[in-house]
């Protein structure tokens, strides 16, 4: 059997927990994050990106709670375990 061809790309990915990193870094107050979606991005990038943008627009979410996917859970040592995995 002979390789006919390849693809090779970039995975993003989140080692803390393998979740998304959305929100304002606590210790910036211009530094927005919107990764580590860890293959998940094309499904959840609709909902980031517009609660990304409702943080710089409004200054909090106002759709969607996204926090539990906050920067600072991280620091907090508090990683976010899905609880069901399909």
């Amino acid at each position: 059997i002979r390789m006919t061809g390849a693809w090779a790309g970039y995975y993003e990915m989140n080692v803390f927990d393998h979740n998304a990193i959305l929100g304002l870094h606590p210790e910036r107050d211009n530094l927005y994050f919107a990764n580590g979606f860890s293959g998940h991005g094309l499904q959840q990038c609709p909902a980031a990106g517009r609660g990304i943008a409702e943080l710089i627009r409004f200054g909090e979410y106002r759709s969607l709670d996204l926090s539990p996917v906050s920067f600072a859970r991280i620091l907090e040592n508090r990683p976010l375990l899905e609880k069901n995995v399909i």
